[in-house]
């Protein structure tokens, strides 16, 4: 496991920890945000509807006969109007017929005139009639007038402020502790307060004109504030914010563990690729000395005379098998810890998997297999490092001829498409299930056949050659069925001829 990736996944998820750490904090604080909104519209049109309720209550129980003497004074002056424009008509007319009278003595002419004089006596009295009734709305506007001088203190007891305070209360479910106050602007001071509101100097505070019809004066002031406001806001999110609580500590748990997991395994990788690597080195000298042996062996026994021994072929045949597995176990460990860098060169891969097929030929004549070569390009260029190519396609020939159960056919085809180049490796071998070829690029990876491995291996070979391509900007693919053999697909990006 490499230093970067851990490091690289540990800053990721830290951010991504962050990140939904702070987005559920700005959700928990726009909840709020738009609780509070809530809450004020509710206390705004509570105290609207207290000031109008107010101003209402106090009219019908202070002025309520003020306001039918206005209705009177409406209703009564248009007529005393008309009555004394009917006066001055008929005065007019009296007029006219006192001039008459004098030159006409007849009866009807005087009963005309008479008629007159008293509809005239009669309008007069009627109108000073109505001038008293005037006289007594007088008197009533200068008693109203009186009533604006009454203490404000005394107006919301009368207009029963609190009860109503409290009533509104009730109505839009607001049953939590409130202080209120009313202020004076004219005099500048606090005419009435409850018992705490002074001492909440620290909670919000709503205001609203008590008398919104007020035209003469600035209307007083109330004032409310509610001191455990924060409080219910967060107690109205209470479930939210203990979900969201409880979410976080399972995430930063999470996280917490998957850190030392991720952790835990880097060190077991560490331990365990230093034990392969101080055992494959520890195995190295014996083997080495084994071979020194089996050559000191061969050499006496040809100073001898002596025939070769099929033993010593054997142990030489072996010695430098593991030989090559161990050398392999190294190379793998060494490439991922990014100790080796390969350095490919631009290069003709025709020629090269020439010598390969060449040098792999006396192995296929072993099993009576065909092994043959497909390439319609007289040349094709790729940046690869020419050992661990070699390598690497040798270990799919290898692969190629382990697992087959029947005479191998083996076919390699080169080709290029769209600027990149194939390599396909086909066989007529035993085949993968799809489970196998999802899991057969591992390290150490071998398909289970039960409890015995026909063919031997440590399971790296793939692997290997899977580290190797991608190191080498390439792709490694594989598809196979059971029973009816592999084909494994190697792409590397072409390079153009200069």
């Amino acid at each position: 496991m490499h230093k970067r990736l851990v490091r690289s996944t540990i800053i990721f998820l830290a951010f991504a920890m962050i990140g939904i750490i702070v987005i559920q904090s700005l959700w928990i604080r726009n909840a709020l945000i738009e609780n509070r909104k809530q809450f004020d519209a509710i206390v705004q049109t509570m105290l609207s509807r207290i000031s109008a309720r107010f101003e209402r209550q106090e009219s019908l129980m202070t002025y309520t006969a003020s306001m039918q003497v206005r209705q009177s004074f409406s209703v009564m002056q248009p007529g005393i109007d008309s009555i004394n424009w009917l006066i001055d008509s008929l005065k007019r007319s009296k007029h006219k017929f006192d001039q008459q009278v004098h030159k006409n003595t007849d009866f009807e002419s005087r009963k005309d005139y008479l008629s007159i004089e008293a509809t005239i006596k009669e309008l007069e009295e009627m109108s000073a009639s109505r001038n008293n009734q005037m006289r007594h709305v007088s008197e009533w506007l200068q008693f109203e007038y009186r009533l604006r001088k009454i203490p404000l203190s005394d107006r919301l007891m009368i207009g029963d402020l609190p009860g109503i305070i409290a009533h509104e209360q009730t109505i839009n479910n607001l049953n939590i502790p409130i202080e209120y106050a009313v202020y004076e602007p004219n005099k500048k001071k606090t005419v009435y307060s409850s018992e705490n509101f002074f001492s909440e100097s620290g909670a919000e505070q709503y205001q609203i004109d008590l008398y919104p019809s007020a035209l003469m004066e600035q209307s007083p002031l109330l004032m409310v504030k509610f001191p455990n406001r924060g409080k219910i806001l967060i107690q109205s999110l209470r479930w939210l914010l203990l979900a969201s609580i409880v979410f976080l500590v399972f995430i930063i748990s999470a996280f917490y563990k998957t850190v030392s997991l991720i952790i835990g395994q880097k060190k077991v990788a560490d331990v365990k690729n230093d034990f392969i690597n101080n055992m494959t080195h520890e195995f190295k000298t014996p083997i080495a000395t084994i071979n020194l042996a089996t050559d000191a062996l061969n050499s006496v026994m040809k100073s001898h005379q002596i025939p070769e021994n099929a033993f010593t072929s054997i142990i030489k045949q072996e010695s430098a098998r593991m030989h090559r597995h161990i050398e392999r176990i190294l190379q793998i460990a060494i490439l991922e810890r990014d100790e080796v860098v390969l350095k490919p060169e631009k290069m003709d891969i025709i020629p090269i998997i020439n010598r390969i097929i060449q040098s792999f030929e006396l192995r296929i004549k072993e099993f009576s297999g065909d092994l043959t070569f497909h390439c319609k390009e007289s040349e094709i260029y790729c940046n690869i490092d020419e050992d661990h190519f070699i390598n690497s396609i040798y270990n799919l020939l290898d692969n190629s001829l382990k697992y087959n159960d029947k005479r191998p056919i083996i076919e390699i085809k080169a080709y290029i498409k769209e600027g990149i180049v194939f390599i396909d490796v086909c066989d007529n071998g035993i085949g993968m299930s799809k489970e196998t070829t999802k899991k057969v690029f591992e390290k150490f990876y071998r398909a289970s056949t039960g409890n015995t491995h026909n063919v031997k291996g440590f399971g790296l070979g793939l692997s290997y050659v899977k580290l190797v391509i991608e190191i080498m900007k390439g792709s490694l693919n594989i598809e196979s069925q059971l029973g009816e053999g592999s084909t494994f697909t190697i792409q590397l990006p072409q390079q153009l001829t200069s």
